[in-house]
């Protein structure tokens, strides 16, 4: 998909700059399993949490990969733990509206699924008290505006650029395409990642 008036800023981008988001979307989502983690689990259990992200291989392959890998799984779960936080505490979802919007700026509309994983929790057995109902207290709205305004005045504004290009490539290839492949049966490949 090629957009106009790229030129300029193609001819700045270094290997360094290529890396960066990747390797510091990993050191932040290692910081963000040990900030959250030390909370509910301990200081141990989240310092081996934190380095298990780190040299996993996914974690690994942040740092090596000029994708917006890392960034995604940075903010999925930045917002993952904020959701879970303001399910807790009643309040703070327009924070948790906003990470989620910046995961799926990062990589598409998956970023707002997994994110609200976090609110998974809400259904985990010993998680409430026996016959209390599930509840998502506190105001959602501004932060649901916010996410639909920053989300949608993006596409509308890179629509606009690059026109229906962009709904072929988001859509087309990598939201159908990715997920009715038939190359490949699911889970054949599991061996590529740890390889």
């Amino acid at each position: 998909m090629a957009c106009g008036g790229c030129d300029g800023f193609v001819r700045r981008i270094s290997v360094f700059t290529l890396y960066l988001p990747g390797a510091l979307g990993a050191a932040g989502t290692a910081w963000l399993v040990w900030l959250f983690g030390r909370r509910w689990f301990g200081e141990r259990a989240a310092l081996v949490g934190a380095i298990a992200v780190m040299l996993s291989s996914a974690g690994v392959k942040w740092f090596g990969l000029a994708r917006t890998d890392g960034v995604f799984a940075f903010t999925v779960t930045l917002a993952a733990c904020l959701f879970f936080h303001a399910w807790q505490g009643g309040r703070g979802w327009t924070w948790a509206w906003l990470a989620a919007a910046a995961a799926t700026l990062a990589k598409g509309p998956l970023g707002v699924v997994l994110a609200a994983g976090g609110l998974l929790a809400a259904f985990w057995p010993g998680s409430r008290a026996k016959g209390e109902r599930v509840l998502l207290n506190g105001k959602q709205l501004l932060g649901i505006a916010l996410f639909l305004a920053t989300t949608g005045g993006w596409l509308a504004a890179a629509w606009f650029e690059c026109g229906q290009a962009l709904i072929d490539k988001m859509l087309g290839t990598e939201l159908v395409g990715h997920v009715t492949t038939d190359k490949h049966f699911p889970g054949t490949l599991i061996w590529q990642q740890p390889l």
